[in-house]
């Protein structure tokens, strides 16, 4: 599964021609798409695979760089969650995370997420 998600999304930015290039998790090395592209996508296709089994949530995770791949770089990120509902976050370099939810058949905008100051991390796969 996690290789089929790797080649839809692979073939959804193949001709999209401001990315240069490519970085996924699931393969070694960079693959190059445009010569005149600015931006270089990363991404985990599946991530949380192994809960596909018993029927949790999965999701996709993006980042998008301008330029070199170094952190300062890093312009935007995003992540897709696939369970009950489908839910995506985009977060810029100049704005707060903000939520959508898949209602009906599109996203809708659900508002900014802010984070508690403290408070103990949770996660379904068993780790922290």
């Amino acid at each position: 599964m996690d290789v089929q998600s790797d080649l839809i999304i692979e073939k959804a930015f193949a001709n999209v021609a401001s990315v240069k290039a490519l970085v996924s998790e699931e393969k070694e090395g960079v693959l190059e798409l445009s010569p005149t592209g600015k931006y270089t996508v990363c991404y985990d296709p599946l991530d949380g695979s192994s809960l596909v089994d018993v029927n949790l949530s999965v999701g996709s995770i993006f980042g998008i760089y301008e330029g070199e791949l170094e952190g300062k770089n890093l312009i935007a990120s995003a992540y897709v969650v696939y369970g009950p509902r489908v839910e995506l976050v985009i977060a810029t370099r100049d704005t707060k995370p903000m939520l959508s939810r898949v209602i009906g058949n599109e996203f809708k905008e659900i508002g900014e997420i802010s984070t508690n100051e403290k408070g103990k991390l949770n996660a379904s796969g068993g780790t922290q």
